[in-house]
């Protein structure tokens, strides 16, 4: 890897819906970060366990199988999982979930636009970056 430039960031996109993860990986892919899916929450349970954790989770709420909420429930409980930041997709417009209560960051509404999402992953890298970054170097004082 080149000095000084930055390993690609790694988001597990989990959503029943193959046309809206592959919508979202490709607009994704194309904005640098490398873009792992799972068509329900067993399938990112599975996709987790033995992998190198993401960087970021963008996650469905109503799912056949294991939904949303139900993992994460269970990321609660995977202590490499638990501190990695979840963006929601919800159809549930005014009706949308209490972020918090949820262990989410942020909430993007169906349907998905491409700057919402943009926007949102950048915001929530950033801060992240931010928030792990190093820090400076102490002035010295002459």
């Amino acid at each position: 890897m080149a000095a000084g430039q930055q390993e690609r960031k790694r988001i597990l996109v989990v959503d029943d819906c193959p046309a809206t993860r592959d919508m979202v990986t490709i607009i994704l892919e194309v904005e640098g970060f490398e873009v792992v899916g799972a068509a329900n929450g067993e399938q990112a349970v599975r996709g987790v366990r033995g992998a190198s954790p993401p960087d970021l989770i963008l996650l469905d709420l109503m799912m056949p199988v294991m939904s949303g909420w139900e993992f994460l429930e269970w990321r609660k409980g995977d202590a490499r999982l638990a501190s990695i930041p979840v963006i929601v997709f919800s159809g549930l417009g005014d009706a949308a979930p209490d972020l918090g209560a949820l262990g989410a960051v942020a909430c993007i509404t169906k349907p998905i636009t491409e700057d919402s999402l943009i926007d949102r992953v950048a915001d929530t890298v950033n801060a992240v970056l931010a928030k792990h970054a190093p820090l400076p170097a102490p002035v010295e004082r002459p």
